[in-house]
């Protein structure tokens, strides 16, 4: 599952869209439920620019240690990932590398 944020990726926002799916007790797309696994990933990604780097690598931990503590027995996400882009160019390599990173799982 991919959230792509076009606002600014400020921290609130993005734990918003992280939290938002992960305590959900479904999730609908297109008039379906979707079913997500211990296989499935999230990537949720905001704009911002380089130097939001060390702040989204805080909030990769912090969601992870969260998670732990998370009981939904409706809906399992394998892996959480989160970025952010400066354009739309960065955001199509964004996407390239989270996905490619959300498979390494």
């Amino acid at each position: 599952m991919i959230e792509i944020e076009e606002s600014s990726a400020s921290p609130k926002t993005l734990l918003g869209d992280v939290f938002g799916i992960l305590l959900a007790e479904h999730i609908w797309f297109k008039d379906k439920t979707l079913e997500a696994c211990e296989h499935a990933s999230l990537i949720v990604v905001g704009k911002g620019n380089k130097s939001d780097e060390a702040m989204i690598n805080h909030l990769n931990q912090q969601v992870e240690s969260i998670r732990s503590m998370i009981g939904n027995d409706k809906i399992y996400v394998g892996r959480v990932v989160i970025g952010c882009f400066a354009d739309d160019k960065g955001l199509e390599e964004l996407l390239k590398n989270k996905i490619d990173e959300a498979h390494e799982c």
